[in-house]
C-alpha cells in the first residue's frame, strides 16, 4: 500500500489547527475575564461576596449537561473550575 503523503505535513496541519483554536480560546477567555472584572466591580460596590459556590456549581452543571465529548465530565469540571479560579482572582482586583 502506498503512503498518502508525508506524515509530518499532516501533523503540521493538525498542529496549525490546534494553534488557531488556542488563539480563539484565548480571545474568549480574555472576553470572559473582562466581564468578570465588571462583575467584581459590581459585587464590591454592592457589598456582595466574590465567591458564589452555588453559581460556580451551576456553571459546571450546565457545561456537563451540554458536554458531548470527547472530554469526560471530570475533565470539563477541572478545566472550568480552573477558569473560575482565575476569574475570581480578576474579580478581587480593583
Amino acid at each position: 500500500m502506498a503512503k498518502s503523503g508525508d506524515p509530518r505535513i499532516a501533523l503540521a496541519r493538525h498542529r496549525a489547527a490546534i494553534d488557531a483554536i488556542d488563539r480563539k480560546l484565548l480571545a474568549l477567555l480574555s472576553r470572559r475575564g473582562q466581564i468578570a472584572q465588571k462583575i467584581g466591580a459590581f459585587k464590591r460596590a454592592n457589598g456582595l461576596a466574590i465567591i458564589e459556590p452555588s453559581r460556580e456549581q451551576q456553571v459546571v452543571s450546565n457545561l456537563i449537561s451540554a458536554n458531548k465529548g470527547p472530554l469526560g465530565n471530570d475533565a470539563i469540571e477541572r478545566i472550568f473550575l480552573g477558569v473560575m479560579i482565575e476569574m475570581r482572582n480578576l474579580q478581587r482586583k480593583e
